[in-house]
């Protein structure tokens, strides 16, 4: 399907991105200090998933018309940063009650399917570790899996990192307005279409 040397220069720059500090990283890490591991796991489940569907995506080229259409695109960065700032809300309430339930698997992949880093890599960087002389689907998939996993474990470790120490201060109303504000701003990065 693709040549171990190909895979072996695509782990590097998937980890990479993974790596970059962005609303996947914030959301698990938010996720880990206020509910705890579990819930950063669920969450970094959730945003494989929809790594994986965007990388597909953007491997049989159907990404690429969607960033063309600039009124989808822009409704998809409008969507995410909506949810961010919903979930800003959620951080700000106290207690494990009312919409911060719905986090988990479900947030991550809309976290995730509305992150414009995610999109960019996909579009940017996967095509080029394609080869158009093999059918392209099971080339993407290939790396999609690669893609979903790298993110799946900088996520959910740092997700847990964060709940070692985040239940502590889970329930101190300034620990709350600060993961607020943090999911404020990446709204905001979203919304003016910063990339990270």
């Amino acid at each position: 399907m693709i040549e171990p040397l190909v895979l072996l220069a695509f782990i590097p720059a998937a980890l990479a991105l993974a790596l970059i500090p962005g609303p996947e990283m914030m959301f698990c890490i938010g996720q880990g200090a206020r509910f705890g591991a579990g819930r950063a796991l669920r969450s970094a489940f959730g945003m494989a998933l929809g790594a994986f569907a965007g990388a597909a995506l953007a491997g049989l080229g159907l990404s690429a018309l969607l960033i063309q259409a600039p009124g989808a695109f822009s409704l998809l960065r409008w969507v995410g940063a909506g949810y961010l700032l919903w979930l800003a809300w959620c951080a700000w309430q106290p207690g494990d009650a009312g919409p911060a339930r719905a986090a988990g698997v479900p947030g991550g992949l809309l976290v995730a399917l509305t992150n414009p880093k995610g999109a960019g890599f996909s579009l940017g960087v996967l095509p080029q570790f394609l080869d158009p002389a093999h059918p392209l689907l099971p080339q993407a998939l290939c790396l999609a899996v690669v893609m979903a996993g790298c993110g799946f474990c900088v996520n959910a470790l740092a997700g847990a990192q964060a709940a070692r120490f985040g239940m502590l201060l889970a329930g101190a109303s300034w620990w709350r307005g600060i993961s607020a504000g943090i999911f404020g701003l990446l709204a905001l990065r979203v919304i003016t279409g910063e990339r990270g």
